[in-house]
């Protein structure tokens, strides 16, 4: 394996695994999560749309008793 230039949270973070020499040890980074695709970069400013739910106006409430 070749050797990881930095430190181990930098190796960690980019998820190197690491052999540790003179023991059966290897140091494997669980929990490092990568997306499989790169999400895209958000705009700038976004635009809002609002929808009606109804499009006639609403009727009159019914008469109380």
């Amino acid at each position: 394996m070749p050797p990881v230039s930095g430190s181990l949270a930098h190796s960690h973070s980019r998820g190197e695994t690491l052999r540790i020499d003179g023991t059966n040890v290897v140091r494997v980074p669980f929990g490092v999560r990568r997306a499989r695709r790169a999400r895209p970069e958000r705009p700038d400013r976004w635009v809002t749309l609002v929808l009606p739910f109804q499009s006639a106006p609403t009727p009159t409430p019914p008469q109380a008793a």
